[in-house]
């Protein structure tokens, strides 16, 4: 399945093309799927973390967050995402944005955790409010467009006010 992403290594996927590989990974027998991944979870004060082991040469593809946070990745991984594909080895930290999707290969075992701002501590709680429901991803997806444009008319107004009123 990589040798099939790395092809399109070139190509930026759009939310639907992660969409297709997760369902056509779903047809897949043994294939996890989404919160079927084994996670640890961790609470430290309002932070939480999730962390899953990848081992060698598993695929996943990541549930759509609804809100920023971290991403560190410890091994050896292919991500694919909006802004295209990255090989990465090491330890990186990642910023993650509301409304990414991510793909991931892992080429060696590697581990991926996530730190959350989250003053809930049950588990289920927790999960409603950091991920998007399956069923509203692309919900959320048009909310964050609107408002980005809402904050770009406006820091294009301001702009303009600003040179206006200094000639």
């Amino acid at each position: 399945m990589i040798n099939q992403l790395i092809k399109f290594k070139n190509n930026v996927p759009t939310y639907h093309t992660i969409k297709a590989l997760e369902r056509a990974m779903e047809e897949i027998p043994g294939v996890i799927h989404g919160k079927e991944y084994p996670v640890t979870h961790t609470f430290h004060g309002d932070v939480y973390s999730r962390r899953i082991e990848m081992p060698k040469d598993m695929l996943i593809v990541g549930r759509m967050h609804m809100k920023d946070n971290f991403l560190t990745i410890v091994g050896d991984v292919t991500i694919w995402t909006e802004e295209g594909m990255k090989r990465l080895k090491g330890t990186n930290v990642l910023k993650t944005r509301p409304g990414v999707k991510r793909v991931i290969y892992a080429h060696e075992a590697s581990t991926l955790i996530t730190f959350h701002y989250c003053p809930e501590q049950d588990i289920e709680k927790v999960e409603q409010m950091i991920f998007a429901d399956v069923d509203k991803e692309e919900q959320l997806l048009a909310t964050l467009a609107v408002t980005l444009l809402v904050h770009e008319r406006a820091v294009a107004e301001i702009a303009c006010t600003s040179v206006s009123s200094s000639r």
